[in-house]
């Protein structure tokens, strides 16, 4: 720490030689020094050309576990951590050669644990122009070491667990994972035999469910892997367009279900190839509409796709902008606070429950992405979500088929 006095070095003249006022007397220059000395929050003693102690403020004798009569009958030697002594004497002697010194020093408490200090000393000007003495003040760095070392350790801490959550929780997904695949797989085979309008209903809710169980599977292992930064990102060529449409039909069933109209527009100014994480891209829209339809009872979902010009950086690059509007139910100031945390749901008794994931795992995938994700809602009003992506801009014309 250099903030007991700036540049040490800088302070060469002699505390007492400082020019004052001619309108100041001695008297009451000694009187605000003393004023100083006694009601400074931090710790100051005066010691003579031998080290002895002459004088102490409170907050010295705090630190030191002494108390001024103790102090008065021993050297800063006494003090000093043995470790110390040769670099201390040293600095001790440029002291009273008239330079002030900073350094950090360990002293003996009382009660025998060592306190590390950051000490600043100053040279104090006798009757004679020469050193009589000097003005140490102190500050203790014991409390903020201890309280760095704990944070470091509280941090370590929560990797560990951070780590430990992640591997039970991909464990657990592969585990759900691999046999749900193969139930979905034989719904799917069965649907293909002859059936009666009752077990058709019942394989289509068991499909439906399996594949929401599966949206789930899919939602930890991806947040598990964002979490712990581990998720990998594509560098392709990708026409968006593709892309809008490919989510926009995927959640056109959901879509149509709750009679609720979908649409999507993506304007002239989008680049026919851009390049990025597609699927990932993907992934976030659909996760958007998703919340989008659950959220809305009436009217409908529009997805628009520009370039934010505003935000486009220099070279081959274009920030895109995607948005999901709903006429949803819309949220609160502060039910918006908290949208983007993992396991948040705003009103999850009344839309039949979900995990809080989906938006959390937008907001990850986005902010991997190198972009940002926003929300603006009114309640009663529905809700717009923005996405703003730097997507590189590719010279073909169109995407490889290979």
């Amino acid at each position: 720490m250099t903030g007991l006095a700036g540049d040490p070095a800088s302070s060469t003249r002699l505390a007492g030689q400082q020019a004052l006022p001619a309108s100041v007397t001695p008297e009451q220059s000694h009187t605000w020094v003393r004023a100083l000395f006694e009601h400074s929050p931090m710790s100051v003693f005066a010691v003579d050309t031998r080290g002895r102690f002459i004088a102490s403020n409170a907050p010295s004798q705090l630190q030191s576990g002494y108390s001024e009569a103790e102090l008065t009958a021993m050297t800063f030697i006494d003090l000093l951590h043995p470790d110390d002594l040769e670099r201390v004497a040293q600095q001790f002697a440029r002291l009273l050669a008239g330079e002030a010194q900073q350094t950090i020093v360990r002293f003996r408490h009382a009660d025998g644990s060592d306190v590390e200090l950051d000490v600043l000393g100053l040279p104090v000007a006798g009757a004679d122009g020469g050193v009589a003495g000097a003005l140490v003040v102190s500050q203790d760095l014991t409390a903020k070491r201890r309280a760095e070392e704990e944070m470091r350790r509280a941090h370590a801490a929560a990797l560990r667990a951070a780590e430990v959550k992640a591997g039970f929780l991909a464990t657990i997904s592969h585990e759900i994972r691999t046999p749900l695949t193969s139930l979905l797989a034989g719904a799917e085979l069965l649907g293909e035999s002859e059936l009666d309008d009752d077990q058709r209903r019942l394989l289509a809710l068991m499909d439906r469910s399996g594949a929401r169980l599966l949206r789930l599977v899919d939602d930890l292992l991806d947040f598990t892997r964002l979490e712990g930064g581990r998720a990998t990102l594509a560098d392709d060529p990708f026409d968006l367009r593709e892309v809008v449409e490919e989510a926009v039909g995927l959640a056109r069933d959901w879509a149509a279900a709750k009679d609720l109209t979908l649409d999507a527009a993506v304007t002239d100014d989008v680049p026919p190839v851009v390049v990025g994480d597609g699927t990932r891209i993907c992934q976030v829209l659909v996760n958007l509409l998703s919340n989008a339809v659950k959220f809305t009872d009436e009217g409908g979902v529009r997805v628009t796709v520009d370039v934010a010009r505003e935000l486009r950086p220099a070279g081959r690059r274009v920030v895109v902008s995607l948005t999901v509007t709903d006429t949803g139910i819309g949220m609160s100031d502060e039910e918006q606070t908290g949208i983007f945390e993992v396991f948040t749901q705003v009103r999850p008794s009344a839309r039949g429950g979900g995990t809080g994931l989906g938006l959390a795992v937008c907001r990850e995938l986005v902010q991997v992405m190198g972009g940002r994700i926003e929300v603006r809602s009114d309640v009663g009003a529905g809700s717009v979500f923005t996405c703003l992506l730097p997507l590189g801009v590719s010279t073909l014309a169109e995407v490889p088929t290979d």
